[in-house]
């Protein structure tokens, strides 16, 4: 028990500490304030989990570079969406409103995804902590390749080769929790 408070202190003082700096950061990219909140709370969210598995030495550069990746993907996919016109109502353009058990379920398959990736995670980093390294950065960080292979000091393809042999070492031997993790 101690240790998880000691982590919650630990985070508490990174996330004063560093708050400013991760939303201004989040905030150049967007220019909108309530999206560069949202992508800061995801960025600190992400760097807690990360950080229950593993010692991050710079955690304001490991928050930022989530942040910097988190808001390139909100551009990138901010394209997509569109305004209703004038006219133009909710209900039609979903067809129906999403009820309660749809919403219960989704929730309750997101934990379950989470609890067999941790559990994959974890034996992974085991297994080879390169492998480990360059998943987090590629599916956690959402790095773009060129960058991670950079960052771990090798060339792009034998970045696809980490990935792709880490890939198949958990559909080997995690085949259900894949299946459960990778299904839309």
């Amino acid at each position: 028990m101690g240790t998880e408070s000691e982590r919650r202190r630990d985070f508490e003082a990174v996330y004063r500490k560093y708050r400013h700096a991760i939303y201004q950061t989040a905030f150049m990219y967007v220019r909108n304030r309530e999206d560069a909140e949202d992508i800061a709370q995801e960025a600190f969210t992400r760097y807690y989990v990360h950080s229950a598995h593993n010692v991050v030495d710079n955690p304001k550069n490991w928050i930022a570079v989530t942040a910097k990746n988190l808001a390139y993907n909100h551009l990138k996919h901010a394209k997509y969406e569109r305004l209703l016109s004038e006219g133009e109502d909710i209900d039609t353009l979903l067809e129906s409103e999403p009820d309660f058990t749809d919403s219960f379920f989704e929730n309750m398959w997101k934990r379950d995804r989470l609890e067999y990736t941790d559990r994959v995670l974890r034996a992974m980093k085991l297994k080879n902590e390169k492998w480990y390294a360059a998943m987090i950065y590629a599916y956690g960080m959402e790095m773009p390749r060129q960058d991670i292979a950079d960052c771990m000091g090798i060339t792009r393809d034998a970045l696809s080769g980490i990935l792709r042999r880490a890939k198949n070492w958990i559909r080997e031997n995690y085949e259900d929790e894949f299946d459960h993790i990778t299904k839309l």
